[in-house]
């Protein structure tokens, strides 16, 4: 155990080069991901759409199927129905054709009485508790989801048996793992997707390392996110999996990280205000592409007038997606009907997500060159103000503001109604890029934020390489 002095960036850049670099994604990776689902043909008329529209988009995830042979998929559609995948092939050639990277869902779990279950139970490839039986956990059930709808087991449901979990300090389990990776990605098309749980290992586990559950819980995500990524560096180097579990280290072998399953509110505890503290917390470990759901997964019975139905929360969580290393959308699995607010729900929100998608691919040089930098030295792409300005003691509780790399300060909109932004500005010149205002700090400055403007500073003596924004 090692206790270090210095500034953030002389931390952060200690911190991985002992625990490891982040690796440098793809360029795509920095483009813009949409959600898209309802079966083949409508996936494939949205994305036809999107080109139509004159919206720029790199990547398309789809996670309303499963597939049982390689154990990939969410089972289940956002508000509506799922759709209908009779060769999922077939839909990644068609969103290759159309200038899409494809993504799909993958997690650790074994779903009981499915072909993948009892392969990996039979050859002793799932986690054991100390008495030789399984070690198993409450989680949703794909196969369930597709007959049901329902994400949670009734009595005499498929998914009533709890679900086991497979054991990767098992080498030969890493090898059937990584065996159904090169399948999802070769046979099937896919370009990664989504990597979700690794952090459900139960305390009473007995590993085939012979580590424990509670000792082994922080390490199995690693081991996941590693044999995943490992097989696609050898298999497809261009294609990118996105992670939510993690520990000290998981930076060096997730690509790409998102936080969890966030709520379809304004709240600090779990909804938009939460993603702004998270980015910069995670940056600090040297996760450098980190990216939130535009506009959440989950709206809850308790949302009254926050939820699915709030347009002004939609158009404030796309800023904040726009201005990350990663914009993706997620469509989610909202209680309300119509289905959530999205980029078609009327011009408006159209014409913004066509305009921030926009922005966020004219970035794109930058970003990039923050991610070459993060590689090299671990200093994340989204920063607290305090990595910037260390000297300065009123950066350092600054939660709802941050540095998009040294040269951008972004202060998204975290609060309801709200058309101004109270924003600290650190010592120097900064200039508004959406209305040329200049200002002088240090100090607390109120910024215009009408509803389709974010805040946005450029640092006086920084130069913003950007591609055209039309």
């Amino acid at each position: 155990f090692t206790l270090s002095r210095g500034a953030p960036r002389e931390l952060i850049d200690l911190l991985t080069a002992r625990t490891g670099r982040p690796p440098l994604p793809p360029p795509w990776a920095f483009g813009v991901w949409t959600n898209m689902e309802g079966g083949t043909a409508r996936v494939i008329d949205e994305a036809r759409r999107m080109r139509d529209e004159g919206i720029p988009c790199s990547a398309c995830w789809v996670t309303d199927f499963f597939d049982e042979g390689t154990n990939s998929g969410v089972g289940c559609g956002s508000t509506g129905p799922a759709g209908e995948y009779a060769d999922l092939a077939q839909l990644t050639a068609g969103l290759h054709e159309l200038g899409f990277k494809a993504m799909t869902y993958v997690t650790p779990m074994l779903y009981p009485r499915t072909s993948v279950y009892r392969d990996f139970v039979r050859r002793g490839f799932a986690v054991r508790s100390a008495d030789g039986s399984l070690s198993t956990e409450r989680f949703f059930h794909p196969p369930t989801l597709l007959k049901t709808g329902k994400f949670f087991s009734e009595e005499g449901d498929i998914d009533a048996e709890p679900t086991a979990m497979i054991d990767f300090t098992n080498p030969r389990a890493v090898d059937a793992w990584q065996c159904m990776v090169r399948r999802i990605l070769v046979d099937q098309g896919w370009d990664g997707g989504m990597q979700d749980i690794g952090e459900l290992t139960p305390a009473n586990a007995a590993l085939a390392d012979g580590t424990t559950g509670d000792i082994g819980h922080n390490r199995y995500p690693l081991l996941f996110h590693a044999a995943t990524t490992t097989e696609a560096a050898k298999t497809k180097p261009d294609a990118i999996f996105f992670m939510r579990g993690g520990w000290l280290g998981g930076q060096s072998v997730a690509p790409a990280y998102w936080p969890g399953d966030q709520g379809c509110d304004w709240s600090a505890e779990r909804g938009i205000k939460s993603v702004v503290s998270a980015g910069i917390s995670i940056g600090l470990t040297g996760v450098a592409a980190f990216g939130p759901d535009i506009a959440a997964i989950m709206e809850l019975p308790s949302d009254t007038e926050d939820g699915a139905g709030d347009k002004e929360l939609w158009l404030r969580w796309l800023q904040l997606g726009a201005l990350s290393p990663v914009m993706r959308i997620h469509l989610g699995y909202k209680l309300r009907t119509p289905s959530p607010i999205n980029m078609w729900t009327d011009a408006e929100t159209s014409n913004e997500f066509r305009r921030y998608a926009r922005l966020h691919v004219a970035l794109f040089p930058y970003l990039y060159e923050l991610a070459h930098e993060a590689h090299s030295t671990g200093v994340p792409i989204i920063r607290g103000m305090f990595v910037e300005f260390p000297d300065d003691p009123t950066c350092w509780p600054l939660g709802l503001q941050y540095m998009l790399g040294d040269s951008l300060l972004v202060a998204p909109v975290v609060e309801r109604g709200a058309t101004t932004r109270s924003t600290y500005l650190p010592s120097g010149g900064w200039t508004d890029l959406w209305t040329g205002e200049r200002y002088a700090g240090p100090g607390w400055v109120e910024i215009a934020a009408p509803i389709n403007r974010i805040p946005l500073l450029l640092r006086d003596g920084k130069l913003l390489p950007m591609l055209p924004l039309d």
